[in-house]
């Protein structure tokens, strides 16, 4: 006897997906093996502008044109078209009702289909009528006036139901004033492709020098395989109404697939309001794949390397007895974008991962945080992380309410040097309201309004404490 997770689903009536343009029941299905051009445009934001040239034979008048190897999320009002010269666009569908047995089942609900059973002693095949009644888990069928939960056999389906398809396709109904070969153009948005940036900065022993390289990590989660493509990686933020989110638990295939490209930068070129990075040649990139090309090869910069402390404001708010606040120095690194004319480019956003060089050349990560869109020329920071041998402690010394509104306070931050050699350490005070400095222990730097900044510098192995009273309201 069968259970119903041995049952056998049979489509009588299939559509044919050969490779290129095919004849179908419901018209010509236009496959990947058709395009003459492909392109891509991948923006930052998990969203792709896809533009296809493919050669299909129509008949004259009116034909239903389906083109798959479209994908799972593309945004069908996105999709533009141009059919070419005698060729009309009468109506546009995007069918993306997945074949599968659950559907299946749901789009013959109250119909008629075959229950095919064969007695394996006589080999004796038996064909009875049934309804589908319900897909509760699986079908419940109507047989000779009985309801069955689990019928025995194989259901046999009359015709595949068109509005189901194996993968999603654009459906278009075209008009050609003649028979025979054409040329059409489409382009349409699609989620699911995005890229970013990578860099990857090595900092030489004396802590001044380093290199920094680029690379681009595209990735394709679009459920549609893009080969012999062109790829423009489009960096800046454009404006979505109801940008689409990334699809969450795709496993990847391949994890990661190195494009070779050429040793030099990718030379940017303005487009709109963007930079454009046209990658070299024509490159495959498929449905669950990441893929890596260098954007430029190591080139050297100077760097900065800043110790600093960033206070808060909840010595502030009230008296403070006896409280202490230890923090680790935050390790920043600076440097400058090359200018344009120097031969730097602007970089776009995405992480940094920051390595030293060791004495012996092994290099030691040290690091990553993200940057934004970086125009050439500008100074770029990144966080490395907290120092271990620098820190400050930071507690409130006096705490007095002058006034109804009117707070006077005296903070004092000690600084630690546990290392062999003098730092300069940034206290960086975010201070409340409308204040005023009344004391200070060093010089002062006014940053914003509510933002001032102290350098002392702290020798080897010794502690230097930085304080200040304000008055505020």
């Amino acid at each position: 006897m069968f259970r119903f997770a041995d049952i056998f689903v049979v489509v009588l009536v299939c559509v044919l997906v050969a490779s290129g343009s095919v004849a179908a029941e419901t018209g010509l299905v236009s496959a990947a093996e058709d395009r003459v051009e492909l392109s891509l445009a991948i923006y930052n934001n998990n969203l792709a502008l896809v533009r296809e040239r493919r050669r299909v034979n129509l008949e004259r008048g009116r034909t239903e044109l389906r083109l798959a190897d479209v994908g799972r999320m593309l945004l069908p009002s996105s999709v533009i078209a141009t059919p070419g010269q005698g060729v009309r666009l009468v109506e546009q569908r995007y069918l993306f009702n997945r074949l599968n047995r659950s559907n299946l089942l749901d789009a013959y609900l109250g119909r008629e289909v075959i229950i095919e059973t064969k007695d394996e002693r006589s080999g004796v095949v038996r064909r009875r009528r049934a309804k589908i009644l319900a897909n509760d888990g699986g079908p419940v069928v109507e047989v000779d006036g009985e309801v069955l939960l689990a019928p025995d056999g194989k259901l046999v389906f009359p015709k595949l139901p068109e509005a189901l398809v194996a993968e999603p396709v654009l459906s278009w109904l075209v008009e050609s004033s003649r028979a025979g070969e054409r040329e059409i153009n489409f382009s349409y948005l699609t989620n699911g492709v995005s890229w970013q940036s990578e860099y990857v900065l090595t900092v030489e022993p004396d802590q001044q020098r380093a290199t920094l390289g680029g690379w681009v990590t595209l990735r394709n989660n679009s459920g549609a395989d893009f080969r012999v493509a062109q790829i423009h990686l489009l960096a800046g933020e454009i404006n979505r109404e109801a940008p689409g989110g990334n699809p969450g638990g795709v496993e990847m295939r391949a994890s990661l697939a190195a494009a070779t490209a050429d040793a030099g930068a990718i030379q940017p070129s303005e487009q709109f309001e963007y930079y454009r990075y046209d990658l070299p040649g024509r490159t495959d990139l498929l449905h669950n794949q990441a893929m890596q090309v260098q954007l430029f090869a190591p080139r050297p910069v100077d760097v900065e390397k800043v110790y600093r402390l960033n206070g808060s404001q909840r010595f502030f708010r009230s008296a403070q007895r006896g409280r202490r606040e230890s923090v680790p120095a935050e390790v920043i690194l600076n440097w400058k974008a090359a200018a344009r004319g120097g031969g730097g480019q602007p970089l776009p956003a995405g992480l940094v991962r920051i390595y030293e060089r060791g004495g012996e050349g092994t290099l030691w990560f040290a690091g990553e945080d993200r940057i934004g869109h970086v125009s050439a020329g500008e100074k770029v920071s990144v966080r490395a992380g907290r120092a271990f041998d620098v820190r400050g402690v930071r507690r409130q010394l006096d705490f007095q309410r002058l006034s109804d509104r009117l707070r006077r306070v005296t903070v004092e931050i000690e600084l630690i040097n546990g290392k062999d050699t003098a730092v300069t350490v940034q206290v960086d005070e975010s201070l409340p309201g409308d204040w005023k400095m009344i004391e200070q222990s060093h010089e002062m730097q006014k940053l914003e309004s509510g933002l001032v900044r102290f350098n002392p510098r702290v020798p080897a192995g010794s502690r230097v404490k930085v304080s200040y009273t304000i008055e505020f309201i």
